[in-house]
């Protein structure tokens, strides 16, 4: 069983991925992971993966520089911080966006205040690391796609960047041959 103070993650590293529990203490992932007091997160219960199926190694705490993280990774369809949703609405337009990350494509939808334009998206709407919705996750060993809810992709991390509305079209086609 999950702690409330703990969320599940998938991270995505260039060379590994990492499953493991977040303590929140309360807090998003996204809130954690933007935090400029720090330059870490603690893994609890982590197995560290090469490749999507080669387990490495269990480790009951392991440290993460977040520079190095590509992902981040949530599934399950539990709200991480129900008190902090409430209070979080605000009017945004929905986007299909296409990201290349440290060699991992990711489609899925953005939520964007302002213009569609990726450059204005990535200079002034996205923190360091921001949420892709419903994404599909390409390039992780043998398989298609990672199941998730959500994709916290670190901005400094990203190659290429489309935003577009509509359906999204390259993955979803892709992942059905």
């Amino acid at each position: 069983m999950q702690n409330s103070q703990e969320t599940e993650v998938f991270v995505a590293t260039a060379a590994h991925l990492l499953f493991g529990k977040l303590q929140t203490s309360g807090s998003r992932v996204q809130e954690i992971l933007n935090d400029a007091n720090s330059n870490f997160l603690r893994l609890r219960d982590a197995t560290v993966f090469r490749g999507a199926a080669l387990a490495l190694r269990a480790a009951p705490l392991l440290v993460l520089a977040k520079e190095q993280i590509v992902f981040v990774a949530l599934s399950g369809s539990k709200y991480e911080a129900p008190d902090k949703r409430r209070y979080a609405f605000a009017d945004k337009k929905h986007s299909t966006c296409f990201v290349i990350a440290a060699g991992y494509e990711i489609e899925g939808t953005v939520s964007l205040k302002g213009s569609l334009d990726p450059i204005a998206a990535l200079n002034s709407e996205f923190g360091d690391f921001f949420p892709i919705a419903e994404p599909t996750i390409g390039n992780i060993g043998d398989r298609q796609s990672v199941p998730a809810e959500v994709a916290l992709v670190n901005k400094s991390m990203i190659s290429a960047i489309e935003i577009t509305v509509g359906e999204p079209i390259g993955l979803a086609t892709s992942a059905s041959r």
